[in-house]
């Protein structure tokens, strides 16, 4: 069976995935990731302030999508 991305294995419970994300750290992409713009495109997508999260005007400016055909 899967697992909830947030919680160690054998957590199954959604309050527990509830807590992990309202009061845990904010989720990262690994070191492995391909490039910065996208490390940097979602950590702008992730922030749990609505007021410090990217916009989608920003999130299409942002470098990951400048240059890409969207």
């Amino acid at each position: 069976m899967g697992q909830y991305p947030l919680l160690p294995a054998g957590q199954l419970s959604w309050a527990s995935l509830m807590c992990a994300i309202c009061f845990g750290e904010t989720p990262a992409l690994s070191d492995g990731t391909p490039s910065l713009e996208l490390q940097g495109f979602v950590a702008a997508c992730l922030h749990k302030d609505y007021r410090k999260r990217a916009s989608v005007a920003e999130q299409l400016a942002h470098p990951f999508f400048a240059r890409r055909d969207v």
